[in-house]
């Protein structure tokens, strides 16, 4: 699926989060609580991003990719 990130067009599998395409794609998000042995739990708040037509900041790590997300 195709989403835009820092105005790149990028290809991403489905179910993916952004932050996992992020890392994949050579940009660097700051965690604290993330661990890719747990499940995303998105407390700290540090990997805060801004999605395009969506009210105020989602964590980056809890959110799934959808097609045409601009982030």
């Amino acid at each position: 699926m195709k989403i835009i990130l820092n105005g790149k067009e990028l290809i991403a599998k489905e179910g993916s989060t952004i932050l996992e395409v992020a890392q994949e794609n050579g940009y660097k998000i700051p965690t604290l609580c993330h661990d890719e042995e747990l499940k995303p739990f998105g407390s700290c708040w540090v990997c805060a991003v801004k999605v395009e037509g969506r009210r105020g900041f989602v964590t980056s790590c809890g959110t799934t990719i959808s097609e045409g997300m601009k982030i």
